[in-house]
């Protein structure tokens, strides 16, 4: 028999010292008891425990006097709230909210496809969503898809609207509550000695369901408290802790990342919004926020181990905690952490179904555990946390021996109370089965297990076809029923392969002997495959859409008349779903970024045209990308560079600044290096930043002064004009960037900027250059607002010039504004549809008075120098003027007639919304640019 300190019996671990039994309380009593401690950080803004508190009650306060006013909502019902927000402070406020009004939360993941979330919507039923005014669109098809499905769409509220808009730093008072009686309250007119029923719904998790449609894993107080406990107790929680909250808020790790830290009186910091500019995106977000606890997917931490072990980074030393959880950790990636990192950190292996509450076991490696092992050892998942119970028993339910195999099973107060309306397969999976003597109520986990002879328990894989993908349970049967509902579908079986410890999902289709026969070769089927995934797209989350196809006439079957797996095709014989023909690489960044590619999405062939998104590619599979290639390269690739351009023919000219697309010689390949200086100078400011791209090797002695956009344009323009600083550096020029007053890293005022002080700037830094530098001639570039600034400034600049015995080149405006009036008037319009009308932000921006363009502080009278903007290159002196026009740029009145007009076909979607936040890459241009430095055409 198994040893007996294997168990840790359950323990009273579902109340604290005081006796509270629901996170709720315990939350209130923390938040009384130190109101100005920050509770929630944003990229927005920090939340103390007295602002949730208050926000907290008024939600809650406000759901009771809508139920109030619910005729169809009877007094014995449960109710269920929707939360249909991104990652933010007011996504956790809403939960606790939801919960103070004793009612169950229901997260609705807003990039889930409508047909999903309608179905989760029907199934619960969600009464009423709480969600944010950037989400109405995608609401509103959600709402078609529950009037497809023949049920009506609940109503939803702003959450800003419910949230204590008089709340402040310090503020503990509570809102009187409705007293309304719901049949769970116990005292709802005193709130110090308000206590939820411990029996009563948390919230409902849904996962993915065996029968084609997404079952609900209903979860009640007692189950989440006793689950915090535990978390609190086996991790060491402390105070100052500051845990990030990293994962969506419709899978579990969400849950660990949130309540446990917030009833320990530590702060939950959430994850950016915006991508970072960072290879390592998670290094630096640890960094900057200070976060000493993580929870991670599995492969997510293989990924950041992998990152950092390829940029030669270390763990960043404020860490303390580290929890992996939701698939095999692999012993390498273990033992390279190991090695990355300089200080102690609480490392933890952490196992657990949703219908455990997140966690059932951990593992914590002692000191020494790597010590003899060979790397095809299994981690083991440890023991029960308290609370908890484990068992492991054989098809007739007596447990098994020491190194025997059989079924986990987990017990104790932190099961979950049901699958919602699902009586059925609740029997089947919560069993009450007799053990040691006692009949307790067991989950059947589906996992197979032994028990060590320390007393940890073995993890060994599944009993049935159930897929772990990533940091998700897979049921084949729901992505089997979801292709079977496609007309050209006739049957469908899904499996997942793994290589190189990546696994993917594929799917063998039956369409039909007429069906295959007008599919001519591959192509014909990937395009097949292609309508497949467009459809599958609506009514499937992201990460159960199949990467791989088969494509078969029809199963071959057993004698019984079941499909045949074992007869089915090698999965290696699968093709990827694509419309367009393969574009081959050509350069020599090309054709070892798509050997990655091939690697990592486990494809043999890539089209430099392919989007990475598209083949199957994911934001963990993006790091592995750039850890692959930082390696091998020594060239990191920044985060939100990739997220802009996902195919290997738009990353490559990002991160090389190519010019020529079709040659074969990447830039790197020059013979041209170049080396970076800068400076502060005095001139309009007494700190003006100066950055300096000098050639290594031969100099053409000929000076490039790069001008960037203004406000948002400069952001988006910012690397770019590093990269053409650098491929300018590399053919002999030495460029020249400025970071303009109250730009970048120079000091002083934006709004000080005139004609004059840009005019006393470039005059300024020539000057300097010309100390530094062996300079005899000079041109100007410039992109944007930046253009139209040079175009005005040779006068002094001309004088400049002359008395240093230079010569004035070439001036070479790229996309200029031809209208300032046009321009400001979309400046505007992005204004108010990004911090206006929400369709990013989840809060609305307050009138503060402060006129600001999407990132320009403007006034009267800039507004009135903008819109006198216009193109006159014959008036301004300018000497041998070149125009760049990218695509879309519409020629019009104010362009004008001299000058030489070059048009390319690059597409930098100045006016698209989307692209606002975007890096862009702009290979012709570059190329252009240097074709007229050096030939002046």
């Amino acid at each position: 028999m198994m040893p007996s300190h294997a168990i840790l019996n359950s323990s009273d671990c579902n109340a604290d010292e005081t006796g509270i039994t629901d996170v709720v309380a315990m939350f209130r009593q923390t938040a009384k008891a130190q109101p100005d401690v920050v509770a929630i950080e944003d990229d927005r803004r920090s939340w103390t425990y007295g602002e949730v508190l208050s926000s907290m009650s008024s939600i809650g306060q406000h759901l009771q006097t809508w139920i109030k006013c619910q005729d169809d909502v009877r007094l014995n019902d449960r109710v269920f709230v929707g939360l249909c927000l991104d990652h933010s402070a007011e996504a956790i406020v809403s939960m606790l909210g939801v919960m103070d009004a004793s009612l169950a939360f229901v997260p609705l993941d807003p990039q889930y496809p409508p047909e999903r979330l309608a179905t989760m919507i029907a199934d619960a039923p969600i009464s009423l969503i709480i969600t944010s005014a950037d989400n109405h669109g995608m609401l509103s098809k959600v709402s078609k898809s529950c009037l497809e499905l023949g049920n009506t769409m609940p109503q939803w509220i702003n959450v800003d609207q419910w949230i204590d808009s008089n709340n402040n730093a310090g503020n503990t008072s509570e809102t009187k509550r409705s007293t309304i009686k719901r049949p769970q309250e116990l005292n709802v007119a005193n709130n110090d000695s308000f206590t939820l029923d411990p029996d009563s719904l948390a919230y409902v998790m849904y996962t993915s369901g065996s029968t084609g449609q997404p079952k609900g894993v209903a979860i009640s107080h007692r189950a989440l408290m006793t689950y915090c406990l535990a978390d609190e107790a086996i991790y060491q929680l402390q105070h100052n802790d500051r845990t990030l909250q990293f994962s969506t808020l419709n899978f579990d790790i969400a849950i660990e990342e949130i309540f446990p830290p917030l009833v320990s009186g530590s702060t939950v910091v959430v994850r950016p919004s915006t991508r970072s500019q960072s290879a390592n995106e998670l290094s630096e977000i640890v960094r900057e926020r200070g976060i000493t606890a993580i929870h991670l997917a599995t492969a997510y931490w293989h990924s950041w181990v992998e990152l950092m072990k390829a940029s030669q980074a270390r763990v960043p030393d404020c860490l303390r905690l580290m929890v992996v959880t939701g698939e095999k950790v692999s012993v390498p990636h273990y033992r390279d952490w190991l090695q990355l990192c300089d200080h102690d950190v609480l490392w933890a292996n952490a196992y657990g179904p949703t219908e455990a509450t997140v966690s059932a076991t951990v593992f914590i490696p002692p000191r020494n555990w790597t010590d003899g092992i060979d790397e095809t050892t299994n981690m083991p998942i440890g023991f029960p946390l308290p609370g908890y119970d484990a068992f492991i028993l054989d098809a007739n339910h007596h447990q098994c021996a020491i190194g025997q195999t059989g079924q986990l099973f987990i017990g104790g107060p932190a099961l979950a109370s049901e699958y919602l309306h699902r009586p059925d397969l609740t029997d089947q999976a919560f069993q009450k089965i007799t053990v040691e003597g006692d009949q307790r109520r067991l989950y059947a986990t589906g996992d197979l297990a032994r028990w060590l002879p320390d007393g940890q328990i073995d993890f060994a894989g599944r009993v049935d076809h159930q897929i772990k993908l990533g940091s998700y349970r897979i049921e084949p049967g729901e992505i089997e029923a979801a292709c079977n509902s496609l007309p050209c579908v006739i049957d469908s079986v899904v499996g997942v392969s793994e290589d190189g410890g990546q696994k993917r999902l594929h799917v063998y289709l039956a369409i039909g002997e007429e069906a295959l026969s007008t599919l001519q070769d591959e192509p014909d089927h990937a395009r097949f495959a292609a309508d497949v995934v467009d459809q599958l797209r609506d009514c499937l989350p992201t990460y159960m859409i199949p990467n791989r196809f088969v494509l078969m006439s029809a199963f071959p079957t057993t004698i019984n008349g079941k499909i045949d797996r074992k007869h089915l095709p090698n999965s290696a014989s699968a093709i990827t779903a694509r419309r367009e023909t393969i574009a081959m690489p050509e350069t020599n960044d090309q054709i070892r970024m798509a050997k990655i590619w091939q690697e990592i999405l486990g494809v043999e062939q890539v089209s430099i045209d392919d989007d990475f998104f598209q083949l199957g590619g994911s934001s963990l599979l993006v790091t592995q990308v750039i850890a692959k290639w930082s390696h091998a390269e020594h060239r990191p690739i920044p985060v939100r560079d990739f997220f802009a351009n996902p195919t290997i023919r738009s990353i490559t000219r990002c991160l090389t600044g190519s010019g020529d697309s079709s040659s074969n010689v990447a830039v790197a390949d020059t013979t041209h290096r170049c080396r970076v200086e800068s400076a502060f100078i005095r001139s309009s400011v007494d700190g003006l930043h100066v950055i300096w791209t000098h050639p290594e090797g031969q100099s053409r002695q000929h000076a490039v002064m790069i001008e960037s956009g203004w406000g948002h344009e400069w952001t988006r323009g910012y690397r770019n004009l590093q990269q053409l600083s650098m491929l300018l550096a590399r053919h002999g020029f030495t460029s020249i960037r400025i970071d303009h007053a109250g730009v970048g890293q120079s000091s002083g005022n934006e709004l000080t900027q005139s004609h004059d002080t840009f005019a006393t700037d470039l005059s300024a830094v020539i000057e300097e250059t010309n100390r530094r530098c062996d300079v005899k001639q000079i041109s100007m570039v410039g992109l944007r607002l930046g253009g139209n600034a040079i175009l005005e400034a040779p006068p002094l600049v001309s004088e400049t010039v002359r008395n240093l015995g230079w010569k004035l080149r070439h001036t070479i405006l790229w996309d200029a504004i031809e209208s300032g009036q046009a321009w400001l008037s979309m400046l505007d319009q992005f204004h108010r549809e990004i911090l206006t009308n929400h369709t990013r932000f989840c809060i609305r921006r307050r009138s503060d008075g402060i006129d600001e363009a999407l990132g320009m502080t403007l006034n009267q009278k800039r507004r009135s120098w903008i819109e006198s903007i216009g193109l006159d290159a014959q008036d301004s002196g300018a000497n041998d003027c070149h125009f760049i026009w990218s695509k879309g740029t519409r020629a019009d009145s104010n362009r004008p007639q001299t000058g030489t007009h070059h048009h390319i076909t690059d597409d930098i979607a100045w006016d698209r919304l989307d692209c606002v936040d975007v890096a862009f890459a702009s290979p012709q241009a570059f190329a252009k640019v240097r074709s007229i430095l050096e030939t002046g055409r």
